[in-house]
């Protein structure tokens, strides 16, 4: 039915533009249908099938392979597994020993379940379903195998990244250790219920969350030092190359892969010479990753945040800057004030639609904060990447580090404290808010235009 309607939308524009050399912009309505329409039929073709041979609530063994690095969390494990002679993908939680790893083959032995919605306000059903995941193991009897499965490459890299995140604890204590592993890494588990608690009442979650903020401070480092080494060329590809492995090695979360392909897209247009439009970039980002999973449009609140932050950074942070003319340029202040006032506002409505409360600090503690990410990544990484040689070596990074992040730390753990540094917001009464404050705006503006006319007719006069 939209197809139809778009189809006559778009002839009827045809028609008025040739015949009457009228342009009554119906054609983007046409496209924004069709578009719509095709994404619903796409959506439904990608839907993840339901295997006819397992039913919820049987007692069931079946073998399978661990297809995602497995999540240890405080008290147990999840795993994700591939079932063989079944058309499903699974989700384990176990005991957190035995350990097990990417690529493990095992077989499970217990009850299968449905995975149901024990929140009102999200939808957990749907946030597994994302990821193919249609059935679940509530602590059953895992035996292993083998462990000569999964990707030779993926395995590696996973192999790679444990080890460095093992040089990471011998380096640094907790919590220090937990945060360099998540600002680096993503991997922001180990930190515990209490830590991330603050780190989400104090509005700096993105920093433990390999976004892609961490990924475009790597991928700028990468290329300088391949630009110090090899051609301009060469540097491309292999710079190109490295930020693919690295989001492999992470996990390849959503907002990560987004940050990918807009690399990504960055080196191309180095290497063709053409100019880069980021809000281009983002938009074709955001395509591929919805044709490829179009669940992740609805149900991916990582991929919701990120995109609409770099859309707020594209094109709030710059109408922000200019309208910040009071504060000073010195040390980049004004920028990182815009740049952190856009991407909250772009997100706002989403986090208090989703999550019911909104940070009132995140703007003091994104600004004592921010600016010293970087550099933290910066010695955190070489303070553990010298460590596997020498101790010794690795001492003056590792105190540099544990200084950075120990303030960091303190700042989280401050703003936080604060009694009113997290409000709930009923989404309701923001919106309503918000519209009150539009329409108090829109009344000013009003209000100066017909001042500045009436001063126009009295000097004509």
């Amino acid at each position: 039915m939209l197809l139809f309607l778009s189809a006559i939308l778009a002839i009827t524009e045809y028609f008025y533009e040739k015949s009457l050399g009228l342009n009554i912009n119906l054609f983007f309505v046409a496209v924004a249908l069709a578009s719509f329409a095709f994404g619903t039929i796409w959506y439904e073709f990608k839907d993840t099938g339901i295997s006819k041979g397992v039913n919820a609530g049987e007692f069931i063994t079946v073998k399978g392979i661990i297809s995602e690095e497995p999540v240890i969390k405080e008290g147990y494990t999840e795993i994700v597994s591939e079932i063989f002679d079944e058309n499903i993908t699974v989700l384990i939680k176990t005991n957190n020993f035995p350990e097990y790893k990417y690529g493990d083959e095992i077989e499970i032995i217990g009850e299968i379940k449905k995975p149901k919605n024990f929140k009102e306000d999200f939808d957990y059903v749907s946030y597994l379903a994302k990821d193919g995941i249609s059935y679940l193991f509530d602590k059953p009897k895992i035996k292993l195998v083998s462990n000569n499965g999964g990707s030779f490459l993926t395995k590696n890299l996973l192999g790679l990244k444990n080890t460095f995140l093992e040089s990471i604890k011998t380096s640094f204590s907790e919590p220090h250790a937990s945060l360099l592993s998540g600002l680096i890494l993503g991997a922001k588990e180990s930190l515990g219920k209490e830590w991330l608690e603050k780190f989400r009442i104090s509005g700096l979650s993105h920093t433990i969350v390999l976004s892609g903020y961490n990924l475009t401070i790597i991928a700028d480092a990468v290329m300088k030092i391949f630009i110090a080494l090899v051609s301009r060329g060469a540097s491309l590809f292999l710079g190109s190359l490295s930020i693919i492995l690295f989001v492999i090695m992470t996990g390849g979360g959503a907002a990560t892969v987004r940050a990918m392909i807009m690399s990504l897209i960055i080196m191309l247009s180095r290497a063709t010479g053409r100019m880069y439009e980021a809000g281009n970039a983002l938009i074709l980002a955001g395509l591929f990753m919805v044709i490829h999973n179009p669940k992740v449009l609805v149900f991916d609140m990582s991929f919701q945040l990120s995109f609409l932050a770099t859309l707020g950074l594209i094109y709030l942070s710059p109408i922000i800057k200019n309208k910040l003319n009071f504060l000073p340029e010195k040390f980049q202040f004004r920028e990182l004030v815009a740049t952190t006032l856009g991407a909250q506002l772009a997100t706002a409505f989403l986090i208090i639609y989703k999550m019911g409360t909104f940070s009132i600090v995140s703007l003091p503690a994104n600004l004592l904060t921010v600016v010293f990410i970087p550099a933290t990544m910066f010695f955190g990484f070489f303070a553990t990447l010298f460590n596997f040689f020498s101790y010794w070596l690795a001492l003056p990074f590792i105190g540099i580090a544990w200084a950075l992040l120990s303030y960091e730390l303190f700042i989280v753990n401050f703003f936080s404290s604060l009694p009113f540094a997290s409000v709930n917001v009923n989404f309701i009464q923001f919106l309503l808010g918000i519209l009150f404050l539009s329409g108090f705006f829109i009344m000013i503006k009003l209000r100066k235009i017909k001042k500045e006319n009436q001063w126009e007719i009295e000097e004509i006069k």
